[in-house]
């Protein structure tokens, strides 16, 4: 085996192919967040917090906005 322990031939990704892969991870574990009330909870618990986060953000760049 001369090509590093390669049994198969090696074809390099693309990049739409490694995103393809990430969106499925992405969306099974989106699933497993659904199925579980407790994880859920927490996740939209989260959301609020980001949310008022994001809005402290906003504010403090409207206070050095250049006029």
């Amino acid at each position: 085996m001369g090509n590093g322990g390669i049994s198969r031939p090696y074809r390099e990704k693309k990049d739409s192919d490694w995103e393809s892969e990430h969106d499925a991870r992405t969306l099974a574990e989106a699933e497993e967040i659904k199925n579980d009330p407790e994880r859920l909870r927490k996740a939209k618990n989260a959301v609020e917090y980001m949310i008022k986060d994001k809005q402290n953000k906003i504010k403090s760049f409207k206070a050095i906005k250049v006029k």
